[in-house]
């Protein structure tokens, strides 16, 4: 349970370092920031060679999740140079999320609408409040891009749980319901 709330604060706290640190043009701190967050949570991870793969694994390929975002023109992260991928620190958020996800959201695995309906509703929250830090603008009707993101983000979160249970990144299998 210490593991599980260090993790939680550490996700949380790295999250808001990185996004201020972005929003305040300092995208150099905010990658080394959120990489160094990564390497700590992996470390409090159940299992940390599985959390690691899939902290490398999701912070390749998860922000190719939110680049449709960005050419749908539903949000524009700070510091995006390159219109065809997201900006580095950007990355490092989604190294960080999924490196978190073993020790914090174990209590998710076969819980498919639990983990969507988690996605569907934190993530918007995520980005209304780095949307409120400057970290990403959203689209001049911010309630599009939070209904897009939700949508995005419901399937997103039990994809992840999934492979992290695959990779067996959350340790001990969970007890069968009676």
């Amino acid at each position: 349970m210490i593991r599980a709330l260090a993790a939680l604060a550490l996700a949380q706290g790295g999250w808001l370092a990185v996004a201020g640190l972005a929003a305040a043009g300092h995208f150099t701190f905010a990658k080394a920031v959120g990489l160094i967050a990564t390497f700590l949570l992996v470390l409090l991870a159940p299992r940390p060679r599985a959390a690691a793969i899939l902290a490398v694994g999701a912070g390749l390929l998860g922000p190719f999740a939110d680049l449709v975002l960005v050419r749908a023109g539903f949000l524009e992260p700070a510091g995006q140079v390159v219109p065809f991928l997201m900006p580095t620190w950007w990355w490092s958020l989604w190294s960080m999320f999924s490196a978190a996800l073993p020790a914090t959201f174990g209590w998710l695995r076969g819980r498919v609408w639990l983990a969507a309906l988690l996605g569907a509703a934190g993530a918007p929250l995520a980005y209304a409040a780095g949307a409120g830090m400057g970290a990403v603008a959203l689209h001049a009707e911010p309630w599009k891009s939070l209904v897009a993101i939700g949508a995005l983000w419901a399937g997103l979160v039990p994809l992840l749980v999934w492979f992290a249970e695959r990779l067996g990144a959350f340790g001990a299998p969970r007890p069968a319901r009676p």
